[in-house]
């Protein structure tokens, strides 16, 4: 039985986010995942046609739910998104096409089995912050936590950096301390980790960080495929992992790829600093590898190896 996904995502800031969508979507033409919905975090007029083109390139219409907020997380965020939208087709012009997010969650949860939803979250906890904190309303008698945790069967998340005594990261050219996600919106981070009442997983910046996908695809620089194109606007080359990791987790919890730390307690700081208390007990874990980087490299590469007819 395939495992049904509903995926946030704030595509836009990075390439990654094209790969984990299409990744999902590769997964799903394969039976191994369904996807029943995918949410846009941020302000980004070209966010939800993005997706929808990807989507489509891989031949599914998959409702979309957008964050309405203005201004929110969209600096720096069009590297290559507009770009795509003006370039290949989408049935949404911009974000105010799809519904708003948290309605669209609720509905979208009301309508699943009891325990059968896995959430995977590549952006900013925004949707999820107010998801957990929605009232009863035309969809479901039950608050966002209720729903939630009648509905959902585990969280697995892109964020934190949980970093070992005296472990320095660097990423690009700097000390890297909190985790983009994260640090972006470190209140609705904040809010999600301390309320969520079921299983969450986070995936450690780490894990992605020493992983570089897609380089076979962008060498074959056919610009008529959209995650080709997003990722050669994006920088030309292969790109860290973070997102893609997360999606294939979430599909195949592979232990051989990763391994998975006993439960503990996550700890958002208010610098966006996370670490991960194992002496309290909780719903919480977060991933680390546990193979080599190339032969995960290898392992992603391989679902993108055939071109879409």
């Amino acid at each position: 039985m395939s495992i049904k996904l509903l995926i946030d995502t704030d595509l836009g800031g990075d390439c990654d986010d094209v790969g984990a969508i299409a990744l999902a979507n590769i997964l799903q033409n394969n039976n191994k995942v369904e996807i029943i919905g995918i949410t846009h975090t941020t302000s980004l007029s070209w966010g939800v046609p993005c997706i929808d083109i990807i989507n489509r390139y891989y031949h599914h219409q998959i409702k979309i739910g957008a964050n309405m907020d203005d201004n929110y997380c969209n600096d720096n965020c069009n590297r290559y998104a507009q770009k795509m939208a003006e370039r290949f087709y989408s049935s949404y012009k911009d974000r105010k096409d799809a519904k708003e997010a948290i309605s669209f969650l609720r509905k979208t949860l009301s309508e699943q089995d009891d325990h059968s939803l896995t959430i995977v979250c590549i952006g900013q906890l925004i949707n999820m912050a107010r998801l957990l904190k929605s009232k009863s309303d035309e969809y479901s008698k039950f608050d966002g936590v209720e729903l939630v945790k009648k509905k959902v069967k585990e969280f697995v998340v892109m964020g934190g950096l949980f970093n070992k005594e005296n472990e320095i990261i660097t990423f690009e050219g700097k000390e890297y301390k909190s985790e983009y996600n994260i640090c972006c919106d470190i209140a609705s981070a904040q809010y999600f980790i301390q309320n969520v009442p079921t299983k969450v997983i986070f995936n450690d910046f780490k894990c992605g960080y020493q992983v570089h996908t897609l380089g076979p695809l962008i060498e074959k620089k056919d610009m008529n495929n959209p995650i080709t194109f997003a990722y050669v606007n994006f920088q030309s080359k292969a790109r860290e992992s973070w997102d893609l990791l997360t999606i294939y987790y979430a599909a195949y919890h592979d232990l051989e790829m990763f391994s998975i730390s006993n439960n503990g307690t996550i700890l958002i700081d208010d610098k966006g600093i996370t670490t991960f208390d194992e002496l309290k007990q909780s719903n919480h874990y977060y991933l680390m590898l546990k193979q080599d980087a190339k032969t995960i490299e290898n392992t992603i590469n391989n679902y993108f190896k055939e071109d879409v007819l």
